[in-house]
């Protein structure tokens, strides 16, 4: 699923979150969904908070809980934090991204087809869809089976 990159958001790897969270996914989504912010995508692969700043984030909540990240070396391969105008704050290996969506290397095809095919809009074109109440900048999901 290529997830919408808003000004600020922190992406988990949802394989970590289900081997490093103590309660799993479900207890990932019941102890921070209504605490990250107004902006949450999922799919297969991804998890993303977003917010306008990365102060909003309280990581120590997320390390608490089971998820890795390494203070003295500024680092983790569960998640990673994307600031729109100035990228990742490190790198990980299983996220590509080009600058509007971010998506997992495992992507299906089909969904980076449709990222892309979105991702060359125009700024009018997405006004018009988005008056008609489409709204072409949300989740890329179609393949989407979120049955865990």
């Amino acid at each position: 699923m290529p997830i919408y990159l808003h000004p600020t958001s922190i992406i988990f790897n949802k394989e970590s979150i289900k081997s490093n969270f103590i309660s799993g996914i479900e207890g990932f989504k019941v102890l921070f969904e209504n605490d990250c912010g107004l902006h949450k995508q999922e799919d297969n692969e991804l998890y993303c908070f977003s917010r306008m700043n990365i102060d909003f984030f309280d990581l120590n909540k997320f390390i608490e809980s089971g998820i890795n990240f390494d203070k003295a070396k500024q680092f983790s391969n569960d998640f990673t934090i994307h600031r729109r105008y100035f990228g990742y704050l490190w790198e990980v290996n299983w996220i590509e991204d080009n600058e509007v969506f971010a998506w997992h290397k495992s992507c299906a095809k089909e969904e980076k087809q449709e990222m892309q095919r979105i991702s060359n809009l125009t700024v009018d074109e997405i006004l018009v869809m988005q008056k008609e109440e489409l709204n072409p900048l949300k989740t890329i999901k179609l393949s989407l089976n979120i049955n865990e």
